[in-house]
């Protein structure tokens, strides 16, 4: 398992410096990740506020996930 952590808002000055994802999710972050090709065995767990969620779960529609390949928690 890996995990990926974005921060949507981020200030070196008040949290430290931050070499991950900054910025709402895109479909570059996800590609970065380098998530497994859609299949019958893939499953992509994610976790955030409301508009979060339902923007990965746009994006990973659009890349070729189906719901069964997807899990929030």
């Amino acid at each position: 398992m890996i995990v990926y952590h974005t921060l949507t808002r981020h200030s070196d000055e008040k949290h430290g410096a931050w070499d991950g994802f900054k910025g709402r999710i895109t479909k570059q972050m996800l590609e970065a990740c380098g998530f497994p090709k859609p299949g019958a065995d893939t499953l992509i767990g994610y976790c955030g506020p409301a508009g979060f969620n339902k923007t990965v779960e746009e994006l990973l529609a659009a890349m070729g996930y189906t719901k069964d390949m997807m899990y929030k928690f």
